[in-house]
């Protein structure tokens, strides 16, 4: 009779973890953004993947019904976390077109501070909907709120077996975690994790699987050329008999002050097929602009992760060599990084970071101390009444920059981050749009997006209008980086790229000039004291070698090794790298290249090992920098 009653109450277990754990899965799946019938189709093209999310679903039940021995709480506690994961991945997804991490996670701070805006954007509609639907869950709750708290008599060995099963299959992301040889674990129950394309791999894997799987790049390991290279093989490899020692500049003109001006979602909308502006949103910047046509970068971000584009033009190290994703200010700046500020600081600048939002948010308020930052100047040094729209205004920020120049008693290093152009883009945002828009592909609701976007970039145009007058008027030999950080969120689901027909994601992965548009971006480097810079198409990391040529001074890193690097590839980026001939290659094929193998070397060497190159690379160049300024 025992061993019946332990029998039909292991098949109780087993079957109330299966059957809601189907559930559960495939919840999951459609709530993170394929539609129900392509889940169907999906599980039965690949049913292994929805296996293995079954599996991890009827484990992280069967391990909540082993601790609780409820089995109704157990659903909750289970299912919970699982589908609101799955939310934030459809939300994320629809509004930056990129899927969540694990490591987004650490993001949270961020999102909670930004949700009002958000919320603001939402149509009521879905507000609504998102509204019923907690009332719904709750009314739920509240009426079975009995059966929630019912405890099943599930003796205490099985309980104990349940939850040393269901830790089975979370020993898989564990081991990712530990496993110094990389192993993984889904391949060898053939699933494949295509990390360095998070489209495909939620598309063949779903959400669960995904993102399991992509806990294996939340540790970051050394390549395998760390352990058996020298630095004099690096060196060579990347740089050749070429002189890579620093030299000051050799004339006697004055340091000039630099510049760096990043600002929100920075962008030309007049690329839009078939949208016609009642004027240009971008005159004084397409006036610099059309002397330096050919500049353009391919930001490593779309419609957020401003961050990235920072670390790339501050440190000149690439994303391409982080995993698919990360949040380098977030996850790995822990300990003094070289940098522009680290290496203007040296040459006797001052240094200055400024960001019209708050100094915590992307931790730049601890990112900037090791980068070599004098002082950061965040939202505190701003007043309330200098707020326009939603956020401190561009205008504000331009001040504070002449401010900045007019005060300081030596040559000076500005790097600032705008943010009155960061979206939502909603309808009334701003008093008075100057700016209309027309197009026969865009209705009322895109019309007013791109409003007021057109808008706010008028004023980022305005605003740097002024700081180069005002540089002029000075007098002082000025360089000005002007750069944005991304394209613009213009309505969930790319919507307006979409129906401009500007972006096509059907055709982007076999269409290169499609497959960059999103990210590719209008800059100028302008200057009061030399020639305007063509640059080219490169990514941000390569900023920090022209800033140096343009002042004259020739660095070991910045110079020497970009340098060497960018002649050959001009873009280093996860998924469009390309050579000097325009070739496009994956940064997998592309790290066979000698040069990009040292190029990751010393990134790694820097950031996470022993920094066997600092000497060689940066300590050096500052005592013989510093050593030359005297004849200045």
């Amino acid at each position: 009779m025992i061993k019946s009653k332990i029998t039909w109450t292991t098949l109780f277990v087993v079957l109330w973890c299966v059957l809601p754990a189907i559930a559960m899965a495939l919840a999951a799946e459609i709530i993170s953004g394929r539609p129900a019938v392509q889940a169907a189709f999906w599980i039965k093209d690949t049913p292994l993947p929805f296996l293995v999310s079954l599996l991890f679903s009827g484990a992280l039940l069967l391990g909540f019904i082993g601790l609780t021995a409820r089995p109704v709480l157990s659903i909750i506690l289970a299912g919970a976390p699982l589908l609101v994961l799955a939310a934030i991945n459809g939300e994320k997804f629809r509004y930056l077109s990129e899927h969540l991490y694990p490591w987004d996670l650490m993001s949270a701070r961020q999102i909670v501070d930004l949700l009002p805006a958000l919320i603001k954007d939402a149509s009521i509609k879905r507000t609504l909907s998102i509204l019923m639907i907690i009332c719904a869950v709750s009314a739920v709750l509240f009426v079975a709120r009995r059966f929630i708290v019912f405890r099943a008599p599930i003796a205490w060995p099985l309980r104990i077996t349940a939850v040393l099963c269901a830790a089975i299959p979370f020993s898989v992301p564990a081991y990712n975690l530990t496993d110094e040889q990389k192993t993984n674990i889904l391949a060898e129950f053939g699933i494949t994790n295509y990390n360095w394309n998070q489209r495909l791999n939620h598309n063949r894997n779903g959400f669960l699987v995904s993102f399991i799987g992509n806990t294996q790049g939340a540790i970051i390991r050394a390549p395998v050329e760390y352990a058996i290279a020298d630095l004099p093989t690096v060196l060579n490899d990347v740089l050749g008999q070429q002189n890579s020692v620093p030299q000051a500049r050799s004339d006697n003109a004055a340091p000039p002050n630099v510049i760096v001006l990043m600002s929100e979602a920075f962008w030309d909308p007049t690329l839009l097929p078939s949208v016609t502006y009642s004027e240009d949103p971008l005159r004084f910047f397409h006036s610099l602009h059309a002397k330096q046509s050919q500049n353009y970068q391919i930001s490593p971000a779309f419609a957020g992760a401003t961050a990235n584009v920072e670390f790339e033009a501050l440190t000149g190290f690439s994303n391409a060599f982080l995993p698919y994703g990360s949040i380098p200010y977030q996850q790995y700046i822990s300990r003094p990084v070289p940098s522009l500020a680290s290496l203007f600081s040296s040459m006797g600048y001052e240094t200055t970071a400024i960001h019209t939002y708050h100094g915590w948010f992307w931790r730049r308020n601890r990112v900037y101390e090791h980068f070599g930052f004098d002082k950061f100047l965040d939202i505190k040094e701003f007043r309330k009444e200098q707020t326009k729209g939603m956020y401190i205004s561009d205008d504000a920020l331009t001040d504070r920059i002449v401010t900045e120049l007019a005060e300081a008693k030596k040559p000076k290093f500005i790097f600032a981050v705008s943010m009155q152009n960061h979206s939502p883009y909603a309808a009334g945002r701003y008093a008075d749009n100057t700016i209309k828009v027309s197009g026969p592909q865009i209705g009322p609701a895109q019309r007013d997006t791109l409003e007021t976007y057109a808008q706010g970039i008028k004023d980022a145009d305005l605003a740097l209008e002024a700081l180069v007058k005002a540089v002029e008027a000075s007098g002082k030999p000025t360089l000005i980086l002007f750069f944005g950080d991304h394209l613009p969120f213009l309505g969930p689901d790319l919507d307006v790229y979409r129906r401009t027909a500007f972006f096509n994601p059907e055709t982007a992965a076999s269409n290169l000039e499609s497959s960059i548009r999103l990210k590719r971006n209008p800059f100028v480097l302008w200057n009061n004291f030399g020639a305007p810079t063509q640059a080219g198409t490169i990514s941000p990391a390569f900023f920090p070698t022209f800033i140096t040529r343009a002042v004259g001074v020739e660095h070991p890193f910045y110079s020497g090794v970009l340098g060497s690097v960018m002649a050959d590839w001009p873009v280093v980026e996860l998924g469009l790298s390309h050579d000097r001939f325009g070739t496009v290659k994956s940064i997998t094929e592309a790290k066979k290249d000698p040069k990009l193998k040292a190029y990751q070397w010393i990134q790694h060497d820097i950031m996470f090992g022993d920094q066997y190159s600092y000497p060689v690379l940066f300590e050096r160049a500052h005592k013989i920098e510093a050593a030359g300024r005297s004849t200045h």
